[in-house]
């Protein structure tokens, strides 16, 4: 009873403390970064709450893979609690345990992170743990074949999940399977052939200084230097790899992709009816985060909106946006769900619609689709594009409220653009753009060759020529001199 109660009020003393102080580090840049002597980066926003969030960041992922190290990243998320040079799996789940419970690992295109939130007095043992896990994994052979086996279960996982499938092959099929289009998703026999010399490779050539910063919010340099400074100090010296990484750059080239697939889910996923639906995405090259016009794509968004039939949380989210009012209020007898979608890198982005609706529906669905695609821009007015910044400005505001948010925002940023954006110029950003501005911003996606997939029933579908003529024609009238 009274670990329980222990248990409790940790958690409930964590809640309070980091919503008090919530408004000390929300709309604050970190201090300047510094360098540890080792050339580490590290970054850190003080506040006075009591809370710590940590994040370890680098550039790595199926962007930088090759057919020889295809999975490396896939592997290496699933490996965090295996065991370290100084810590043992036992060990490694016990401090994550004593330290809140709240440890993640994630792996992106083209970024990684390991983070953790804890009081501010475990600071050093967080640091100490997650710096022993990015830096020093050992990868015994009984932690890498049960490393193995869950790389493989969650392989198998993400194909029962329609919509992932659809937007791993959007982007393979934009970028033709290089760079941004990798694989995230590796082979079984991927898996199964790396060993670990492989393994400890790929962290020493991607867990190196000049790839990896560390962001701490709750916490100053002062405070924050001296720990990792011990930390590193007994670590042995970072060794220089062997290869350089790739740094080549996405190009978009567009196409098509059709995947036909009509066999019903697992037994036990039959409760989750979209699985067993007809998915189609058509999308165009969006733009960086550092590209001026990038925040007139996310205001171009929210004003486009959409959601599905069935909204997790409750209904009522997003039904005042274009595609919502426009779209699923008239289709909604048959079509199961309509949003704009975007990604985001650090050269390139992707910008277009996804949608869903029953097999038999499958023809009508394309064609919605394409319809709304092409009619992006059009009825824009400045009461809309109002409620569409509000609606950007308050979900940002919101997330950066979210210590965990925070961090990783501002560590994605810095390992991807080298450059960090205060709040306050967003908001400045947002707050100037016109109604002109996000006509201009749409219709230039339409410059870019279209990029069309379904996963379902495909008999329907139009032929990719057709759709490209669409869309050329569009970019003429819309684009001419």
């Amino acid at each position: 009873f009274f670990r329980l109660f222990a248990i409790a009020m940790r958690k409930t003393c964590r809640l309070l403390f980091a919503r008090t102080h919530a408004q000390h580090s929300m709309l604050r840049l970190p201090d300047v970064g510094c360098e540890l002597s080792n050339g580490l980066k590290v970054l850190t926003v003080p506040d006075e709450s009591g809370m710590c969030g940590v994040g370890l960041f680098t550039r790595a992922g199926c962007r930088f893979e090759n057919e020889k190290t295809c999975g490396m990243s896939w592997l290496l998320e699933r490996m965090v609690c295996k065991g370290n040079t100084k810590y043992n799996e036992e060990e490694v789940l016990q401090m994550a345990y004593d330290l809140g419970g709240f440890t993640m690992v994630a792996e992106y295109r083209e970024a990684m992170y390991y983070s953790a939130q804890c009081f501010k007095w475990h600071l050093p043992e967080c640091l100490d743990m997650l710096t022993h896990i990015a830096f020093k994994p050992t990868f015994d052979p009984k932690g890498l074949e049960a490393g193995k086996l869950q790389a493989m279960m969650d392989i198998s996982f993400q194909y029962r999940q329609p919509s992932y499938v659809l937007f791993e092959h959007l982007h393979q099929t934009a970028f033709s399977g290089s760079t941004i289009g990798h694989r995230h998703w590796p082979d079984p026999e991927d898996i199964a052939n790396i060993n670990a010399a492989d393994l400890h490779a790929y962290v020493k050539q991607f867990w190196h200084p000049e790839r990896v910063a560390i962001v701490v919010s709750g916490a100053s340099q002062d405070e924050v230097k001296p720990i990792l400074e011990h930390i590193f100090r007994e670590m042995p010296p970072f060794e220089n790899p062997k290869e350089e990484v790739s740094s080549e750059k996405a190009v978009y080239t567009g196409g098509s992709a059709m995947i036909y697939n009509e066999e019903p889910p697992p037994t036990s996923d039959e409760k989750f009816q979209d699985r067993n639906h007809t998915h189609c995405g058509l999308v165009f090259q969006g733009l960086p985060e550092s590209h001026p016009d990038f925040m007139a794509l996310v205001v171009l968004q929210e004003y486009l909106g959409g959601g599905t039939a069935f909204s997790q949380g409750g209904p009522g989210k997003g039904m005042y946006t274009k595609l919502y009012r426009n779209v699923i209020n008239v289709h909604g007898h048959w079509l199961w769900g309509i949003e704009a979608v975007m990604s985001s890198f650090s050269d390139t982005g992707l910008f277009g619609l996804y949608a869903q609706a029953e097999h038999q529906y499958s023809k009508n669905l394309l064609s919605v689709t394409i319809q709304q695609m092409a009619q992006i821009v059009e009825h824009i007015d400045n009461s809309a594009l109002e409620m569409a910044k509000n609606t950007y400005l308050s979900r940002l505001f919101g997330a950066l409220e979210e210590r965990q948010p925070l961090v990783e925002a501002i560590g994605r940023s810095y390992v991807l653009h080298n450059k960090l954006w205060a709040p306050e110029e967003i908001q400045s950003k947002v707050r100037a753009l016109t109604v002109n501005d996000i006509k201009k911003a749409g219709r230039n996606l339409f410059k870019s060759n279209p990029t069309y997939v379904v996963f379902g029933n495909t008999k329907g579908a139009y032929e990719f020529s057709d759709i490209q003529r669409v869309f050329a024609e569009l970019n003429n009238r819309f684009n001419s001199p």
